[in-house]
């Protein structure tokens, strides 16, 4: 990884606590006193002015961000959103605050909305500085003096969470951060899936494109039957011979189709997904200036990006069907981004012509080239040259035009989506029912009430927050994995005020135990 500057820090908090954000300028200050350390304070009124104050944001540089959903959290939780949504925010250290005691509900809201760690605000603000600091810049990050037990071998539960975007009779639809590979099977609960009374599934696609979260990795998962021998009895399953073991099978597979078949048929109205995402490019991120309701209120899908990636990734996350560039004049995209002139075009065009049925809409503003010579240039027959600056109006109206004329079909191969052939059971984004996991084994080496040493599975990405629920209920942010081999810090959070007393006192006992303990020769 890239090692940052650390000349010039600027640190936002986004809330309502004026004596938080305050304690948390102070520590800085005290604990890092040769820095050059910016502050910026923001509030959000509403939803949509949430989404304005994304204008502000992007031009301030952040290298940490604090927000605060412990009040008004429905507005401050959908930026957080947002910023993991755009590339250009999307990597900036994100520290949610949520109330002192941080209930569950608290914490999977926090999960939904993308932070990299999910504080409970207290009178201290120690941990969520360091937290901060060893996000963006881990070399420099000072830990505090706290009570540390190590040489440790000591086994845990780890549970990491899926998104579930939709379900079928046959299969789930997730997004993740665990690397899976075709064929493999996985064990999950929770939400949606003990609702279908299904935990065992086996990964039959490994998908590349068309994300909706803020995931690396999206799976369709097909549901497993269940273990004979976790249905029946020792005794009853001695009983069977090799033929009414496979009747039994074949009983139990066609029963468990039949209730997640009940299940959908049970269902007051079909649940969809908007019909047209559309894909805007602007470094001035004029629809949110312009924009008089919130994004989610839009009849169509929406995605905002300053500027797109050298790699196209954000193209393939989205497999938008129209794409609107607000062309510039001056040019400014941070590192490892393209500006958004016929450079960037060129880039969507051939990303588009490795797509099989992908073939979007393309409307550029501030293009003064008509539009036979920007086809010719191009070599793309899908593309709108507008002369005028970028305008939401008209671009609203040429969107609606696109919806009643062409949809999905013309820029989306029908035969390349399932959903024309299946029931499909979409999730909103807010329903906690999303949210399922799997659970895997983990070892402590070391532990404090500020972060652990910890061999974790190397599927699973570094920035992820997994749960523990022993010996206390905590969430654990993934950072520093050096290799396979080593072993990662996890930045103790999600964390209630009470739990938090009993791990401090587990952590002063153990210690106490080690020295009362002589070491065998």
């Amino acid at each position: 990884m890239e090692k940052k500057s650390i000349s010039n820090i600027n640190v936002a908090y986004l809330g309502e606590d004026e004596l938080y954000f305050q304690k948390l300028v102070t520590h800085f200050k005290k604990v890092y006193p040769n820095l050059v350390l910016n502050f910026f304070n923001k509030k959000v009124i509403d939803n949509l002015s949430a989404f304005k104050l994304m204008t502000d944001l992007v031009t301030l540089e952040l290298n940490i961000l604090y927000i605060d959903y412990s009040l008004y959290s429905e507005s401050y939780l959908k930026l957080a959103k947002f910023i993991k949504d755009q590339a250009t925010t999307r990597r900036i250290p994100l520290i949610g605050l949520s109330g002192l005691n941080n209930t569950n509900e608290e914490f999977y809201r926090g999960l939904i909305a993308g932070f990299n760690v999910i504080y409970n605000k207290s009178i201290e603000v120690t941990d969520a500085v360091f937290h901060g600091m060893k996000l963006a810049y881990p070399d420099v990050a000072k830990i505090q003096k706290v009570a540390l037990v190590d040489q440790l071998i000591f086994p845990l539960k780890a549970f990491h969470f899926f998104r579930v975007g939709f379900v079928t009779p046959e299969y789930i639809h997730v997004e993740c951060n665990l690397k899976l590979e075709i064929g493999e099977e996985v064990l999950i609960s929770g939400g949606i899936v003990d609702e279908l009374k299904g935990s065992h599934f086996k990964v039959i696609r490994k998908i590349e494109e068309n994300f909706y979260y803020n995931f690396s990795f999206s799976y369709d998962l097909k549901f497993l039957n269940p273990k004979l021998e976790d249905e029946l009895g020792p005794d009853e399953l001695e009983r069977l011979n090799p033929d009414e073991k496979l009747k039994k099978m074949e009983k139990l597979e066609l029963m468990k189709k039949k209730e997640r078949e009940n299940w959908f048929d049970n269902k007051n109205k079909p649940s969809i997904g908007k019909r047209v995402k559309v894909l805007f490019f602007d470094e001035d991120l004029e629809i949110l200036k312009q924009t008089q309701k919130q994004i989610d209120d839009f009849s169509y899908s929406i995605r905002v990006h300053q500027f797109m990636d050298d790699e196209g990734k954000v193209i393939k996350e989205v497999m938008p069907s129209i794409i609107v560039f607000s062309k510039k004049k001056v040019r400014n995209p941070a590192k490892f981004f393209i500006p958004n002139d016929l450079q960037a075009f060129r880039k969507v065009i051939e990303l588009i012509k490795k797509s099989k049925g992908f073939s979007p809409f393309i409307i550029i503003f501030n293009e003064d080239e008509d539009l036979s010579n920007l086809k010719k240039k191009l070599n793309y027959e899908r593309v709108l040259p507008i002369k005028k600056e970028f305008s939401l109006q008209l671009t609203s109206d040429i969107i609606k035009s696109f919806e009643e004329k062409e949809g999905r079909q013309l820029t989306h191969d029908p035969s390349l989506s399932f959903a024309k052939t299946e029931k499909r059971y979409y999730l909103d984004k807010k329903d906690m029912r999303s949210i399922v996991k799997s659970e895997h084994d983990v070892e402590v080496h070391s532990m404090s009430e500020t972060f652990f040493s910890l061999t974790a599975p190397s599927s699973i990405l570094e920035r992820t927050v997994v749960k523990i629920d022993d010996p206390f209920e905590m969430g654990l942010t993934l950072i520093t994995k050096e290799s396979e081999e080593k072993s990662c810090m996890a930045l103790v959070n999600g964390i209630s005020s009470k739990n938090m007393a009993e791990l401090r006192q587990l952590v002063n006992k153990m210690i106490k135990d080690k020295k009362e303990t002589p070491e065998e020769e």
